[in-house]
């Protein structure tokens, strides 16, 4: 990995990683903001696992000696990931409306309360996820309740499928592979918040 940077003058690295997770670790590399321990243990998690491990680490410790040396000609990180936000992405997305749409400010703190992540993958509970106060979700417990009673509850998944399906670009799956897909996912369920937001 040193070849590239050193001999023929490679100064950006993607890595499959959540776009987010490549701002923290580019101003790490640029600046040494944070620690990257830190930044490891936070940001890949789940399937970036993988990612976090000694080698790696000292790859990326490597390329912030190189830039204290080179701070005019700096080797740059890129998260090529869209398809998940980390806190990063959060932290921007809320500096920017509390100047553009300070008004938005209390309820994006709530909707980001359930869907950040800072000390490990959790997943939120649905009840954190509904975007109706008041409105939880039920499942039919087998031998207990019948289907029959569906009806008079509002059910949080066959709604968002109801909402995805409604997605041109999903209604039919013309991708074959399967990043894809969840690429055009990610962006209709951003376009299906925004507007729930915005009205």
């Amino acid at each position: 990995m040193r070849y590239p940077v050193e001999e023929k003058d490679f100064r950006a690295f993607a890595l499959e990683a959540p776009w987010s997770t490549g701002l923290g670790l580019d101003a790490y590399l640029v600046g040494g903001e944070g620690d990257l321990n830190q930044i490891m243990d936070e940001e890949f998690q789940g399937t970036y696992r993988w990612w976090n491990n000694a080698e790696y680490r000292d790859l990326l410790r490597w390329r912030r000696s190189y830039n204290v040396k080179h701070p005019h000609d700096p080797v740059r990180f890129v998260g090529d990931d869209g398809g998940f936000a980390g806190a990063e992405l959060y932290d921007r997305v809320s500096a920017y409306a509390a100047t553009a749409r300070p008004g938005l400010t209390p309820q994006l703190a709530e909707l980001d309360r359930g869907l950040r992540r800072r000390q490990g993958l959790r997943l939120p509970s649905p009840a954190a996820l509904a975007p109706f106060p008041g409105i939880a979700p039920r499942i039919a417990r087998r031998g207990i309740e019948t289907s029959g009673r569906l009806g008079r509850h509002r059910w949080v998944i066959e709604r968002t499928m109801s909402w995805l399906a409604g997605c041109r670009r999903l209604h039919r799956r013309y991708e074959r592979k399967p990043e894809h897909f969840l690429a055009f996912t990610a962006i209709a369920t951003s376009l299906i918040h925004y507007r729930r937001l915005t009205g």
